[in-house]
């Protein structure tokens, strides 16, 4: 079993694992791809809903409940039970967050959770099992058990596309969505980033990045328009913010975005 330690971040003191990668990042930086987090959250309001699927410990959800009224509500949803115990432990002074061990991703398929590597708790992933079934939540089925989100986070190491391509809420309703992009991981799963990335544009979505650093020790980062796919290396991982066009958040974010040349 990992060792959990206390460190101090930005978000306070957290539970987290002894020589994990991200425990690395949170103790060099104050907190895990700080500067990503504080783009992916600098157009929350403070009466918004939120999903945030693969939670990890918490680092995402911390990060966006200090945007929200106490009447607003966050839910996390994580796979694995290590990092689910410590997001419980984290989040416990929190009456407005709901956390989950739960799977996600195509309701009528099996899985089993394999864990990543030793020094890495955020990345493990979900593999299509023939063994014992597990109850797996779609997003919609979520929505139907709990409430309506106007902003979704998922990071769920490949299944975002299933995940994604199966929800009518997100068609439908179109909320903010936040999406860790790993190439390698969707198509091992049967997509890809391009393809999700052109479902969600034929929905009416247009994407943001940043550009800037992943890691700081600062909140500063960079937002780009993502205008043209074609110009956009979609092959490495990188994270994507994904507003419908015709929304106040897209103009915000298109105003505050720079060229890449």
């Amino acid at each position: 079993m990992k060792e959990i330690i206390e460190i101090d971040s930005i978000l306070g003191i957290i539970k987290t694992f002894k020589n994990d990668l991200i425990t690395d990042q949170i103790i060099k930086f104050g907190n895990h791809t700080r500067p990503e987090f504080a783009f992916a959250t600098s157009i929350i309001s403070d009466n918004f809903n939120i999903f945030d699927l693969g939670a990890h410990i918490g680092t995402f959800t911390l990060t966006a409940i200090k945007k929200l009224k106490k009447d607003s509500k966050i839910l996390t949803v994580e796979a694995s039970i290590e990092n689910y115990n410590l997001l419980v432990s984290n989040t416990k002074n929190y009456e407005n967050i709901i956390n989950l061990n739960y799977f996600l991703g195509n309701e009528n398929e099996n899985y089993e959770f394999i864990q990543g590597s030793e020094h890495n708790s955020g990345g493990g992933s979900l593999v299509k099992s023939t063994g014992k079934k597990n109850i797996t939540y779609s997003i919609d089925s979520l929505v139907k058990k709990f409430f309506k989100p106007d902003y979704i986070k998922i990071d769920i190491e490949g299944l975002e596309g299933q995940l994604i391509e199966n929800s009518y809420f997100i068609k439908n309703s179109m909320p903010i969505l936040y999406i860790e992009i790993n190439d390698q991981a969707l198509n091992n799963n049967g997509s890809s980033s391009k393809k999700l990335l052109l479902l969600l544009k034929n929905y009416g979505y247009s994407f943001f990045r940043n550009v800037g650093y992943r890691n700081l020790n600062n909140d500063l980062y960079l937002t780009c328009f993502m205008d043209n796919l074609d110009n956009f290396s979609l092959s490495n991982i990188f994270d994507v913010l994904c507003v419908n066009k015709d929304s106040v958040f897209f103009d915000y974010l298109l105003k505050s975005s720079i060229k890449l040349k």
